[in-house]
């Protein structure tokens, strides 16, 4: 039975030698696969756009014999992005969230508030103008809310290390190299506790922003089983050097 659904285009693979295989996080059933024919093809009515990291696409699709991957019926833009591609800087964001995102979601279930927050982190990326170097730290922190490690808002003076493997901040430096000092733990504290409206007014520098969004990263490691490597990590870096 064919469907309508709205999806986050995260990943896309060869299937045999015209067709692609696309993985999307749609809003009705989580994480599913679809099977493009003749993407590859040079008539084919499917544009290169429509499987960019992150595009924001209107899939109508319908169940096909091989388990758990659809057939794709038809896709199309939901969402023009209109800076995400052309500027460097947001480009590089995008392709590490994607990397995050796709490393991260597992299930094949809906999350409306875990699509919706996808959804709109997208659209506030497209549109903001500054502080793009903010963006990374404060989205994945806030990610980490709605894939079930969140951190524990429990910062002081006395509690300022920030281990990553419990979660939670401690007086002293735990007995492993899985934390964050103090002094960028309270950077963390404050991203942790700030909203899409106020992230922006924190000033950050280069090499602190580094530090953290490594330690971000190996936080997510250990939470995340097979993460492995972030690969788009090193470029990101590279982008927003000052």
């Amino acid at each position: 039975m064919v469907y309508v659904t709205k999806g986050i285009v995260l990943h896309h693979f060869n299937y045999y030698e015209s067709s692609i295989i696309i993985k999307v996080y749609t809003e009705l059933f989580g994480l599913q696969s679809y099977i493009i024919k003749g993407f590859k093809n040079t008539k084919s009515k499917f544009k290169k756009s429509l499987i960019q990291p992150l595009s924001i696409v209107e899939i109508v699709a319908y169940p096909n014999s091989k388990g758990d991957i659809y057939l794709l019926k038809d896709i199309s833009i939901a969402y023009i992005a209109k800076s995400l591609y052309i500027n460097i800087r947001k480009t590089a964001v995008v392709f590490f969230l994607d990397e995050i995102i796709y490393k991260s979601i597992k299930e094949q279930e809906p999350n409306q508030q875990l699509f919706n927050f996808i959804n709109d982190a997208i659209i506030h990326l497209d549109n903001i103008v500054e502080k793009i170097s903010l963006f990374n730290l404060f989205i994945t922190i806030q990610l980490s809310k709605y894939l079930g490690f969140y951190p524990e808002i429990n910062y002081s003076e006395r509690n300022n290390f920030f281990d990553l493997v419990d979660g939670l901040y401690k007086p002293i430096a735990p007995n492993h190299s899985l934390f964050i000092e103090p002094e960028l733990s309270s950077v963390f504290y404050q991203l942790s506790k700030s909203n899409i409206d106020n992230y922006a007014l924190m000033s950050l520098e280069y090499n602190k922003r580094t530090i953290l969004l490594k330690k971000i990263s190996d936080y997510y490691g250990v939470h995340i089983i097979n993460l492995n490597e972030i690969k788009s990590l090193e470029v990101l870096e590279k982008v927003f050097e000052d």
